[in-house]
């Protein structure tokens, strides 16, 4: 099993239903979310949701710009959201960028287009299949597999990815 550094002095895996997320983002809290918990990895202190709004520019459509506070020791490559690389490559990715201590927001969507985020932080075996992707699920704030995410927010296909990057 591979996880990334979680700091124990800072708040993650929130939950896209709380006050202070659905003040801001409704019910589509969900990427607000995964920035949020990202953010709060990369430190150096927990961070709040209007502070990543802020940051990310939130408006009516949801994140302006996938970015981070600028006194986080972090930043967003947000290079690969548009494209849908399929699951074997989002799964390749969030290989490699656990492998080097960076999580990843993982995209996924149902048939109409509904879609999700949740922040991936480990994997276990070889990291070949959803089942074995552990995940920061904005959904109740859970830790979930990638799977058991899917299957909770009734999605159908894992299609992208956007990478945190340490530094």
């Amino acid at each position: 099993m591979a996880t990334i550094t979680l700091p124990a002095n800072r708040v993650y895996n929130n939950d896209q239903n709380s006050p202070g997320i659905t003040a801001i983002a409704d019910d589509k809290g969900c990427s607000l979310t995964c920035l949020l918990d990202i953010a709060n990895i990369f430190g150096p202190v927990s961070f709040t949701p209007a502070q990543i709004s802020a940051a990310c520019q939130w408006n009516a459509n949801g994140v302006g710009t996938w970015a981070l506070p600028g006194n986080c020791s972090g930043s967003i490559n947000h290079d690969a959201y548009t494209t849908n690389p399929g699951q074997a490559k989002v799964l390749q990715t969030v290989r490699a960028q656990v492998d080097a201590n960076n999580p990843v927001i993982v995209k996924m969507i149902n048939s109409v287009g509904g879609a999700h985020f949740v922040v991936a932080y480990g994997y276990t075996g070889s990291c070949s299949s959803l089942s074995e992707v552990q995940t920061l699920d904005p959904a109740g704030g859970r830790l979930r597999t990638l799977q058991e995410a899917v299957n909770y927010c009734h999605k159908t296909n894992v299609i992208s990815y956007i990478i945190g990057v340490r530094g």
